[in-house]
């Protein structure tokens, strides 16, 4: 289930939803679930005195399965039936201040009585799409850093089953009513920010600058110019 389960990540903190936030699916892989970009991507670089954005798309899982070998040998599957996404990026400077949103739109924090929903969050039902967008200002004074950020979910799966009629006894698989609530962390993701003079890696919204290509080569271009 890790495999899958930490790939999957998603980063907001006081979300609000728009039509024209991102829309899901805008970039996809072949694949059960993913986020893009990935960790080995990560995130844009950021610079100081500049506008930040970074969009995240996201397909759930719409299943999961993990071999094991005791107390007998088989494979755990399981239906996944949501994520659950804390709104809370762990490490991201405060003095940011900046704009996320989402879609679907994040919920709010359910109350002290429900412990488990007492934060914003989104819900993502499984094997859906959805997509979040981090946007700001880089005061001028920030430092040149590499800033680690962590995110907790919770990934709730129901119809545990195995492929090993002992294992389903020794464990108390088979019941189509049983649920799992995991909670993991992921913590794969970075922003970097870099001395001045630099430029951010990413611009998903090109018009923010308002400018025109000058003296670019090759011209005409495709894909990559200078």
């Amino acid at each position: 289930m890790k495999k899958i389960l930490f790939p999957l990540f998603f980063l907001l903190t006081g979300l609000t939803a728009s039509a024209q936030v991102c829309v899901p699916g805008t970039l996809t892989a072949p694949k059960n679930a993913y986020i893009l970009p990935d960790s080995a991507t990560n995130f844009a670089n950021a610079c100081p005195d500049t506008y930040y954005e970074q969009i995240l798309y996201i397909k759930a899982a719409k299943d999961t399965a993990i071999a094991v070998t005791s107390p007998a040998p088989g494979v755990i599957l399981a239906t996944i039936d949501s994520f659950v996404v804390d709104a809370t990026i762990i490490g991201l400077p405060s003095g940011w201040f900046p704009t996320v949103e989402s879609v679907p739109a994040a919920l709010p924090a359910a109350g002290a009585s429900a412990p488990k929903s007492n934060m914003p969050r989104l819900v993502i039902p499984g094997d859906s799409l959805a997509c979040v967008r981090i946007s700001g200002n880089i005061p001028a004074n920030e430092p040149a850093a590499t800033i680690p950020l962590t995110v907790n979910l919770r990934v709730y799966t129901s119809n545990l089953h195995s492929t090993n009629a002992t294992l389903d006894f020794l464990i108390g698989l088979g019941n189509p009513s049983r649920k799992q609530d995991t909670l993991t962390s992921i913590n794969d993701y970075r922003i970097v920010v870099y001395p001045t003079p630099c430029w951010p890696t990413a611009v998903n919204t090109i018009s923010t600058y308002n400018f025109n290509l000058v003296g670019n080569v090759p011209n005409p271009s495709n894909s990559m110019t200078q």
